[in-house]
């Protein structure tokens, strides 16, 4: 895309802003110092510990030439405005002005990342030279880098947009968290198709109900957010969405307009699409692919450019994956809600006598559910409580109330806080014949400790321990 400029005054005038300072021309916005180019102006807001003017220096160093804030500052030119970042998507598209990419968001509990990678994957297939952001990070053909967000601040975003643009990119897929509709990090980004997978408890520490929860969910959409959607109908949740939905949607699941069906790794839609194909990763990671299929046949997408990009998908990491074909089949998945062990347990029971579970709940997230995980853990043949990120909170009172779940569910149960040393107790304790399946690390490479992300390798430390045996 290619940057605007616009001069201070009339940023002001057209989004009615107290002006302080020479009027400078700005050709790039930024919320983070960090990330400041030269021209951009910068959005000081108040952050969770610090406020944005607390890194001015730092963006002046950077090349920022003026300030958008709740409050003046003594060395920039300055607009002043007492939500910043409520105006960051008008913002955006006046000065970077409005992206060309197609675009596609996913929204729900669980599978937003299992479904955005497979549109990744097809539209790569489909000659789309797309890009991926995510909680996986941020993904283009040619590169890959950390992402701190699962949807990361909209400036951030629109950086990447830029650069997929630049490179001759015709989509981009972004996953979208409940947070970030309510945040304003997608905000005035329109998406050609928004996906929904599914709805279950998390996140209470920010919603406070899962009313609440859904509200934020359903807020994607929109015809300010969206053109039109495809929602994966698993729950009441999903039904709910489905009358409330204000754009063209179409729905996908058992007995809907797109049929799903899954048996013996064959991957079967019917009605409104007529499709089989051969899928080996499981009933869980086959709803997610179906739903990205839906998606990109509902944007114009046609069976059979469909069918051939869906040939080779690869795993997609940390999600169900095995690690190793050693025995016992050692699994490490992502989940990390009630819902998500469930499932993940429920899938592995289908395909072998008998799952070993090791698994943890984080520090500072929604409290009331980790009783919850543990009742959802009791599905499970052998259970191992460990630690995951304990983040400021002490890790015994954490597993104490996961405990307190399988408790209740006259579970028996293991403890073992350190999770390489619980993974390697449940080695020891899982028949060869049988699953061993450890829930929450999923794809990361670090486990978060009083404020510092220890580096930690779930998906190597397995692979490793289960080879020597």
């Amino acid at each position: 895309m290619v940057k605007l400029s616009l001069a201070t005054s009339a940023l002001a005038e057209i989004l009615g802003l107290e002006h302080s300072g020479q009027a400078v021309q700005v050709t790039g916005v930024s919320i983070s110092a960090a990330e400041v180019e030269p021209g951009d102006l910068f959005v000081a807001i108040q952050g969770a510990k610090h406020h944005g003017l607390n890194f001015l220096q730092e963006a002046i160093d950077n090349g920022a030439v003026a300030v958008l804030s709740d409050r003046p500052n003594q060395k920039l030119p300055y607009l002043i405005s007492p939500d910043p970042k409520a105006l960051l998507g008008e913002l955006c598209n006046l000065v970077l002005g409005e992206t060309h990419l197609e675009l596609f968001a996913v929204t729900g509990t669980n599978g937003k990342t299992s479904t955005a990678s497979y549109l990744f994957e097809l539209l790569k297939n489909l000659g789309q030279d797309p890009g991926l952001s995510g909680s996986t990070g941020f993904h283009t053909g040619a590169k890959s880098q950390a992402s701190a967000l699962t949807t990361s601040e909209l400036t951030t975003t629109r950086k990447f947009l830029s650069e997929i643009q630049k490179a001759g990119g015709k989509s981009a897929v972004i996953e979208v968290s409940a947070q970030a509709l309510v945040r304003n990090r997608v905000s005035g980004l329109k998406f050609a198709v928004a996906g929904f997978t599914n709805l279950s408890r998390d996140h209470m520490d920010d919603f406070g109900s899962m009313e609440r929860y859904f509200e934020a969910k359903a807020a994607l959409f929109d015809e300010s957010c969206a053109q039109s959607a495809v929602i994966f109908v698993s729950d009441e949740w999903a039904e709910k969405l489905a009358a409330h939905s204000k754009i063209p949607t179409l729905l996908v699941g058992a007995g809907q307009e797109v049929n799903y069906h899954y048996a013996g790794g064959l991957l079967t839609l019917s009605g409104k699409i007529n499709l089989s194909i051969d899928f080996e990763f499981g009933e869980l990671m086959a709803r997610n692919f179906a739903l990205a299929l839906t998606m990109l046949f509902s944007h114009g997408f046609s069976v059979d450019e469909l069918r051939t990009a869906s040939a080779n998908i690869s795993q997609v990491p940390g999600r169900v994956e095995l690690v190793s074909q050693a025995r016992p089949h050692t699994y490490v998945d992502y989940a990390h809600t009630p819902d998500g062990i469930a499932s993940a347990v429920a899938e592995l029971k289908a395909r072998y006598p008998g799952v070993t579970l090791v698994f943890g709940a984080s520090g500072n997230r929604d409290v009331g559910k980790r009783a919850e995980m543990g009742a959802a853990a009791a599905a499970a043949d052998q259970v191992v409580v460990t630690d995951q990120h304990p983040r400021d909170e002490d890790p015994a009172l954490i597993r104490a109330a996961v405990i307190q779940g399988l408790n209740d569910a006259n579970k028996s149960f293991h403890e073992v806080a350190g999770p390489e040393q619980a993974l390697r107790f449940a080695l020891g304790i899982t028949p060869h014949d049988h699953a061993l399946l450890w829930c929450g690390p999923g794809h990361l490479k670090y486990r978060e400790i009083a404020g510092t992300k220890v580096p930690f390798d779930a998906r190597a430390i397995a692979k490793l321990a289960v080879e020597q045996g």
